[in-house]
């Protein structure tokens, strides 16, 4: 009888196994959610902004986000600041934040710093004004396409930066934040500045570049206290003349555009120190430009320019670093422009002597034995200021194993390398002489009416 209840037992148990397989599985249950109650380092509401944060922003899949609804004390949560018992600062650039921005990140009223660039944000919530203490703003690389605007709310506001966002608009009301010091508004879609841009008085620093400005508004006259101007690779072809009043500009950067001339009240910026004006249609240069005397970087290269360079540039004798290749300005063979080019330690020009013959560059790869290498490719390269080497062409060795570029720029601000490229890597060691890369190569000066030789 035993024998036969304990056979009973393991069948029944084994048949219970079974059946029990074939039950759903149980669900687990959700995690609590994070109880702000427990928090004493910074009020409730602020604690309960930072869980709106991470639920909205899809926290579980930041790339940090130590201490996040897993400790009490988030004043010590990745990212979070805290001061006087309040949420100071927000720092999670490059984080993978993505989504909306939620509604109770207005609940963290005593924040002075925001910077949430380099995420995949795609909204701002109208609450976003109540951020009154707020100094510091960047939303840079997000995804964002329209702004609030109630951002024009934040009057504590001096830094702003929304740089590369697809933005369609911006509100006008972003031009009342008149405490601004800087904006960023690189790459946002801007086809023109608003007269409102005078407001912002206080403006030391503006960045426009990569827009489609075609041109300044005058009321641009109006922000006195720019030292930096930024409107690389937009439209313009003209500035306007009240560009004249900015007479605290120490930056202004202005490449690649389409302007062909610049105005006489141009000549009013003597502070000047970086002048970048290169990859325009400037034909010529106010002979005032010697009055900058302050000038330490110029930049004029890939400009149609021609004839000699204007004698008056010689009083810019701080001038540490100037280009003008890609232009058709020639040096003078003697005299106070070629003495005054031979003291800028950086120096990218066109090689152009006036009145001389553009000169060549020929040379010969032999092997140990003095045997020619023939097919043996070159390359010619020249020195810029960006990219560092320019190729300029390529030529293969002749049967005898010489080779020859010519029609080259041979005086001040040019330098050429040759590099032997021999797929078969065998000649390699013979006239690489252990300088395989163009920046450690032999420079190769062309002075005039000589042709100078190779590398061998």
């Amino acid at each position: 009888m035993k024998r036969l209840r304990r056979v009973n037992l393991v069948v029944v148990l084994t048949l219970l196994t079974g059946w029990l397989a074939w039950l759903p599985t149980p669900v687990q249950a959700a995690p609590a959610a994070f109880d702000c109650g427990d928090v004493t380092e910074i009020p409730q509401t602020e604690c309960e902004a930072l869980v709106a944060l991470y639920e909205s922003t899809d926290g579980d899949n930041w790339d940090d986000n130590t201490g996040w609804l897993t400790t009490d004390t988030p004043c010590d949560w990745y990212g979070v600041t805290c001061e006087a018992e309040h949420v100071a600062e927000l720092t999670l650039y490059w984080n993978n934040l993505s989504g909306a921005l939620p509604s109770e990140i207005g609940d963290l009223s005593a924040l002075t710093e925001l910077k949430l660039g380099g995420n995949h944000l795609t909204s701002l919530p109208p609450e976003i004004d109540n951020l009154t203490a707020l100094r510091y703003l960047t939303f840079a690389i997000n995804d964002l396409t329209t702004l609030p605007s109630e951002i024009g709310n934040l009057s504590a506001l001096e830094y702003l930066s929304l740089s590369y966002n697809d933005l369609s608009s911006l509100p006008k009301e972003l031009w009342n934040l008149t405490t601004l010091t800087e904006l960023w508004l690189f790459d946002v879609n801007l086809t023109s500045l608003p007269p409102e841009v005078e407001n912002l008085t206080a403006l030391k620093e503006l960045w426009l570049d990569y827009n489609n400005l075609t041109a300044l508004p005058a009321e641009i006259k109006n922000l006195t206290a720019l030292h930096t101007l930024s409107l690389r690779h937009n439209k313009l072809t003209t500035l306007p003349v009240e560009i004249g009043s900015l007479i605290a500009l120490t930056s202004l950067y202005l490449q690649d555009n389409d302007i062909a001339t610049l105005p006489t009240e141009f000549q009013n910026l003597t502070k000047l120190v970086v002048l970048e004006l290169h990859e325009n249609a400037l034909m010529t240069l106010p002979t005032e430009i010697g009055n900058f005397t302050s000038l330490k970087y110029l930049y004029l290269n890939t400009n149609p320019l021609s004839g000699e360079i204007p004698s008056s540039m010689t009083q810019l004798q701080q001038l540490t670093r100037f280009t003008f290749y890609d232009t058709e300005w020639c040096v003078p063979l003697t005299g106070d422009v070629p003495t005054w080019l031979g003291g800028i330690p950086d120096l990218w020009g066109t090689g152009l002597i006036c009145g001389e013959d553009l000169g060549s560059l020929s040379g010969a790869v032999t092997l140990t034995d003095t045997m020619p290498a023939a097919d043996v490719q070159v390359n010619l390269y020249r020195s810029t200021s960006w990219p560092r080497w320019q190729h300029l062409t390529t030529t293969h060795t002749t049967a005898n194993g010489t080779y020859q570029f010519t029609g080259l720029g041979q005086g001040l601000g040019i330098d050429y390398r040759v590099q032997f490229v021999d797929p078969t890597h065998q000649l390699a060691p013979q006239y690489y002489d252990a300088k395989p890369t163009i920046d450690t190569a032999t420079v190769i000066t062309i002075t005039p009416g000589t042709p100078r030789t190779g590398i061998d």
